[in-house]
């Protein structure tokens, strides 16, 4: 096992990604639409080329940091 957190920033529209809590990457998916209610969705898939593959989650939490908006 092993840590993983991925953050989003809505205003710059920077994804950071870490392993246990170090940074693996930094990309730009664009900003978050000001909009009425703008919504995210997460999508995992453990796609393979044979049948078995998982993806296990412990403890998964995802927050909202209202200090950004």
């Amino acid at each position: 096992w092993f840590d993983e957190k991925v953050t989003y920033d809505p205003v710059t529209g920077i994804v950071e990604y870490f392993i246990n809590n170090v940074k693996q990457l930094t990309f730009n998916v664009g900003i978050l639409p000001q909009t009425a209610s703008p919504t995210m969705s997460l999508t995992f898939s453990a796609w393979g080329w044979y049948t078995g593959h998982e993806h296990d989650f412990d403890d998964l939490i995802v927050i909202q940091d209202y200090g950004h908006l």
